[in-house]
């Protein structure tokens, strides 16, 4: 049972999910690349939060040299710092804990979060502290699944259960873009991401489900190989990217 009243995803339902797949590297799980590229700065530190496979943190200690942080509520983050050396990754402290209630030992160059804010009801709390996480000069990544418009109408159809465990008003762009100003962040990108994509998280979906959310999915990959076309209906993420000024 979720025992928290602001996050719809509660620890267990995490967890469960962690002890079902093996800790291993999957860069094709990575998105977003060109705009860390584009965006991020060599060097300095990483901090991730929502850290938990690692993924990210991978990927950005070998693109950027950073030394690499990150916070995540199961269990199983106590394996990640030596995933994360494995793979020639400078590990800096990885956390187990709750970010609401985290203390950050320092700032940092860099921070990233995808399908994190999205969870919560308070979200506008979630996005300022990830803010706050940011070194002078720094820059957030901040990213979350569009389940609004036509991506509601297929997750309603097919994906109900994982459907309620965001908060549909926390997937808003010009929201983001205030929050983060009243932070003092200059807005450096802020859209949708992809053409369109479609994901189920159901424990035990129907048989209709599933073969309507394969052929989604399938869908999807067709159209985004031909189509670069990023739109509110369609698209399966919004992201975000904003700098701090430097002091």
């Amino acid at each position: 049972m979720n025992r928290d009243p602001q996050n719809l995803a509660s620890g267990e339902y995490w967890a469960a999910g962690y002890r079902r797949q093996p800790l291993q590297y999957r860069p094709e799980r990575v998105w977003f690349a060109d705009l860390f590229a584009r965006y991020f700065p060599a060097g300095g530190t990483c901090f991730e939060v929502g850290c938990y496979p690692g993924d990210y943190l991978i990927h950005l200690g070998r693109a950027f040299g950073y030394t690499v942080h990150g916070i995540d509520q199961t269990p199983a983050t106590a394996a990640l710092a030596e995933h994360l050396r494995a793979h020639g990754v400078a590990v800096g402290r990885i956390h187990q804990g709750d970010f609401l209630s985290f203390t950050p030992p320092q700032r940092y160059e860099a921070v990233v979060s995808v399908g994190f804010v999205e969870h919560f009801s308070d979200f506008e709390t979630v996005i300022q502290r990830h803010a706050d996480l940011l070194a002078p000069g720094g820059t957030l990544l901040l990213a979350a699944p569009n389940f609004r418009r036509m991506q509601y109408v297929f997750h309603r159809l097919f994906d109900r259960e994982n459907l309620e465990r965001h908060v549909l008003a926390a997937m808003d762009l010009s929201r983001w873009r205030e929050i983060l100003a009243a932070r003092s962040l200059e807005i450096l990108f802020a859209d949708y991401y992809g053409t369109f994509d479609f994901w189920m998280d159901a424990e035990r979906p129907s048989l209709v489900s599933r073969v309507a959310g394969q052929a989604l999915y399938r869908a999807g990959k067709a159209i985004s190989r031909r189509v670069h076309r990023p739109t509110p209906s369609w698209s399966p993420f919004l992201v975000i990217v904003a700098r701090r000024p430097a002091a």
